[in-house]
């Protein structure tokens, strides 16, 4: 049950928290003249607005490939609110990410936030546990709806559960952002 724990913490950290890197590089070297691409054909880049956001994160489905048979017990979505400070909505990913960034021990192995899509993928060794996050979804500056596949483990420890996460701003910040890390 703590490797469960560990994995669902890794997704809900991940769902309740983007400007991806490699696009942004993209699109700086585009506005240096260095991609022969026009405007029109460039993708637009996703930010979140900052302020005060909703996030709700529901479990769909969670295997347990080394417990018996017996059902799973049903989580309620849980939903937080938090600050997201005008650097975290400039790097959606990381804007989503509780605290503005990864987790520790996270590596991200792919994102992409144009034309209103996000995906991401990312895998961690949290306590020892590999585990791997891949996300997909829809994302406007107010709001973002996506799926996460979340799997870590191995033999009887081995976790895989899917999640819906739904985020939309709030307005002003009622909280304070969290502290710098």
């Amino acid at each position: 049950m703590k490797h469960v724990t560990a994995i669902l913490g890794v997704a809900i950290l991940a769902g309740c928290s983007g400007q991806n890197t490699e696009t942004a590089g993209n699109n700086t070297a585009a506005a240096a003249g260095g991609n022969t691409q026009t405007a029109a054909a460039a993708p637009r880049i996703m930010a979140l607005q900052p302020g005060q956001w909703e996030t709700r994160v529901e479990i769909l489905k969670m295997e347990m490939p080394g417990m018996p048979n017996a059902p799973m017990p049903q989580t309620p979505p849980t939903t937080v609110s938090q600050c997201i400070t005008p650097e975290q909505a400039n790097k959606p990913i990381e804007g989503i990410m509780a605290g503005g960034a990864l987790p520790p021990g996270c590596v991200s192995e792919s994102n992409n936030v144009t034309d209103g899509r996000i995906q991401a993928t990312f895998s961690c060794a949290q306590n020892n546990i590999p585990t791997r996050v891949s996300m997909q979804g829809v994302i406007s500056p107010t709001a973002y709806e996506m799926e996460m596949d979340v799997s870590g483990g191995e033999g009887q420890t081995a976790v895989r559960s899917e999640m819906r996460v739904r985020a939309r701003r709030l307005g002003e910040c009622t909280t304070p952002p969290p502290a710098a890390q």
